[in-house]
């Protein structure tokens, strides 16, 4: 219909990395006040008491949210302890521990090409120390009882069945 979009129109801006700048900063702070509607809903209609929030920096409406309403909150990918008091733990998804490993083994020779899971078993970190510090002896010590688990594949890490391939 030769309609488009032209730098400027909207969060379309001139140049690829601008624009990925601008949907950044739309998912980062623009979803904030529907994050925080959503938390409420979900304590509303499904009673929830803790929200693990999976979108990093773009989940910040979520623990806001979270606060707001009073329940806890689990950040994800990087360490979130600083955003708010509500966020108790962060699940760390450590993509740049993942990269050097990947890096150094280009310079060393052995790198292989393919699909790699990174975690607990390649000596990558599942959680931050400052989270763990602040555990009771009993947390800390179930804590390292599964994370002995995992690494001596007592307990196995199942693949994600809805992971589309």
């Amino acid at each position: 219909n030769g309609q488009e979009f032209l730098g400027g129109d909207g969060i379309v801006k001139r140049g690829v990395e601008n624009t990925i700048r601008c949907v950044g900063l739309l998912a980062s702070e623009g979803m904030q006040e529907t994050d925080k509607e959503i938390v409420k809903l979900m304590i509303q209609n499904n009673g929830v008491d803790l929200i693990f929030q999976s979108a990093s920096r773009s989940g910040l409406g979520v623990i806001a949210g979270c606060a707001d309403q009073g329940i806890k909150c689990i950040g994800s990918d990087d360490w979130q302890g600083d955003v708010d008091p509500c966020v108790f733990w962060s699940a760390l998804k450590p993509f740049d521990e993942a990269l050097y490993v990947e890096g150094k083994s280009v310079f060393d020779g052995t790198y292989e090409s393919g699909d790699k899971a990174y975690g607990l078993e390649q000596g990558l970190p599942m959680y931050d120390q400052r989270d763990f510090d602040k555990l009771p002896e009993e947390l800390q010590q179930g804590v390292l009882a599964v994370v002995e688990g995992i690494k001596s594949g007592e307990i196995q890490i199942t693949e994600d069945e809805n992971v589309v391939q």
